[in-house]
């Protein structure tokens, strides 16, 4: 039985093929190194990161560090340029068609949790494939790419929050099993 950190980190695993949050590079250099390896070329990094082709050059030399300025997010745009880069079209194309399922078909998305709902908090299987939208994850994707896991985390617990709990507040945690 496998077991998550939280949503965040079973949405992290599920788009990106298993691969923990742990793994992703630590400094600008190792993270830009990925990605020229990734995409086959700096130019090709570059323009998938939104930065010149000189920056991401200095970047995988470690002659400069991505930061976050006024003037650009640079930091934010190496992180959300690995994060895609990460992704499996596999992985992200079992989570965007993991809701709108029929009910009772057994398909879609399903957490096997510990799960708060008013005030009673318990061991649960939820299905909340068959009660959200076919194209509820989207949303999530979008915001696994550009915020991180912890924002996609939050656009996953609302969408529960409004459709699968009706508006009532219930909260997923320890997550022991989470299928698409």
């Amino acid at each position: 039985m496998a077991f998550f950190r939280d949503l965040g980190d079973a949405l992290y695993r599920g788009l990106t093929g298993g691969r923990s949050p742990a793994s992703e590079g630590r400094t600008t250099q190792e993270r830009a190194e990925r990605l020229i390896k990734k995409h086959g070329s700096i130019k090709a990094a570059a323009a998938d990161t939104g930065v010149s082709p000189e920056t991401m050059r200095r970047w995988a030399r470690g002659e400069q560090e991505a930061k976050n300025t006024a003037r650009s997010n640079n930091a934010d745009k190496l992180a959300a340029a690995e994060r895609r880069a990460r992704m499996t079209k596999a992985g992200t194309k079992r989570v965007r068609n993991s809701t709108g399922k029929e009910k009772g078909s057994g398909e879609g998305l399903r957490i096997r949790a510990t799960v708060q709902v008013s005030g009673d908090r318990r061991e649960r299987t939820i299905k909340p494939g068959e009660a959200l939208p076919a194209d509820a994850m989207e949303s999530v994707i979008t915001r696994f790419e550009t915020e991180g896991p912890e924002a996609a985390a939050l656009e996953l617990q609302d969408l529960l929050d409004f459709y699968y709990f009706k508006g009532g507040r219930g909260h997923v945690e320890e997550i022991t099993d989470i299928g698409y």
